[in-house]
């Protein structure tokens, strides 16, 4: 089927309709206001949406450009927050928006390079009254969540010895009690997340593309830290490397983050290079299994229910999207849907193919099983994985079309 980029069509007159049919939809009792969610995974734990809402006429509550880019939503209360790119002015913006109608709270602009995929790559994230974003060129700013009033600012390349990596930075920041964490530097950089002055950092150099992800350990608190060829586990506390293993990768890109559950860490990157599971249970990493099953390029495989959900295949191939067995690393099933990103919730897999078709699969792992399916809900380049919240999906694309829909029962 030839992909239909609905996104022209999408009028103002349906948009005031869908907004009065929404009706409580906008009571918040969720948030996404950080990358991958409030549980670092990916998944939500919402129920109250309709998984077949793809098979009917689109509602669509409204949508906005807001510039080039990868970044994704960070939704908090009323609020939802992004970044985009002006290639006219070269620099970056920070909007807020108005969760329900997409109207602008405020923005606030800093220069920044365009870079070879334009426009920033990171996430902002919102905690305890302040917005947190990184920029493709290092440049981390806290501002007032709610006027957007700077807090404080801070360059990592200039200020703490990071590099930029070949297609620039795309960390975002996890914030956890007073501690902002960045992929900056070698294996992490620590800030105080009210005041901006470093608690640890890490030799200078490269790190990653891939976010920091926290975890347990025998009682301590760590974090999951991807430099250029092995996995960190470091002090949250210090920074201090715990253990590690290796991990090259072509071309060095560490995109996806690494999934952990219980005391299993999973790991997979693109090009082929396979992925693995280990068990740290001991302390020191056991590989548990290895193969060539799934290689993640972009999006994080979702942890459900003893089984493994993850993209399989590079941008711009058929690549599909696999189910493996945690025990064993055995594929359950493959479907070819094109690259993409997805996310999970109440037992559904969200999936956005680069071409901008929406699919929300049951998460089964005894076989694929389509639930609803759009074509062609955005056009142009989709990367960004989808973000639900409150019944609404948000889905974006590399040209900044940022469009909410509701999903609601």
């Amino acid at each position: 089927m030839k992909n239909k980029n609905l996104f022209p069509f999408i009028s103002p007159i349906m948009v005031v309709a869908c907004l009065a049919a929404a009706g409580s939809v906008w009571a918040a009792e969720f948030n996404w206001n950080r990358w991958k969610g409030p549980d670092q995974n990916g998944i939500s734990k919402e129920v109250e949406w309709d998984a077949t809402a793809l098979n009917k006429p689109l509602k669509v509550n409204w949508k906005k450009n807001i510039g080039p880019g990868y970044s994704n939503v960070a939704i908090q209360g009323q609020y939802l927050y992004t970044m985009g790119y002006d290639k006219k002015e070269k620099q970056n913006t920070i909007y807020c928006l108005d969760v329900k109608t997409g109207e602008e709270i405020w923005r606030h602009s800093l220069r920044a390079t365009k870079g070879q995929y334009e426009g920033p790559k990171s996430t902002p994230v919102v905690d305890d009254g302040r917005v947190y974003t990184f920029s493709q060129d290092g440049d981390m700013l806290c501002q007032d969540a709610q006027t957007g009033k700077a807090i404080w600012k801070k360059q990592a390349l200039r200020d703490y010895g990071a590099e930029v990596l070949q297609w620039s930075l795309a960390s975002s920041f996890l914030i956890e009690g007073d501690t902002a964490y960045l992929n900056a530097c070698t294996t992490g950089l620590a800030l105080n997340k009210k005041t901006g002055q470093v608690i640890w950092k890490s030799e200078p150099g490269k790190g990653n593309y891939a976010t920091p992800v926290s975890f347990m350990a025998n009682g301590k608190k760590l974090l999951a830290v991807c430099g250029q060829t092995n996995v960190y586990a470091v002090s949250a506390e210090t920074g201090k490397v715990a253990w590690s293993f290796s991990w090259p990768s072509r071309y060095n890109i560490i995109a996806a983050d690494p999934v952990i559950f219980g005391n299993r860490l999973f790991m997979s990157t693109g090009y082929g290079n396979g992925c693995a599971l280990y068990d740290f249970s001991a302390g020191k990493p056991q590989e548990v299994w290895r193969n060539k099953e799934v290689s993640t390029h972009i999006a994080t495989a979702m942890p459900i229910d003893g089984y493994l959900y993850a993209v399989d295949g590079n941008a711009g191939t058929n690549a599909k999207i696999e189910c493996l067995d945690t025990k064993t690393g055995a594929v359950q099933w493959s479907e070819e849907l094109g690259f993409g990103n997805m996310i999970a919730a109440g037992g559904y897999l969200i999936f956005i193919n680069e071409h901008g078709s929406l699919y929300i699969l049951k998460a089964n792992p005894r076989a694929y099983t389509l639930v609803s399916f759009k074509e062609g809900v955005l056009g142009s380049t989709c990367w960004t994985a989808p973000v639900l919240c409150n019944a609404n999906l948000y889905v974006k694309n590399n040209k900044g079309d940022l469009v909410s829909l509701n999903l609601a029962k």
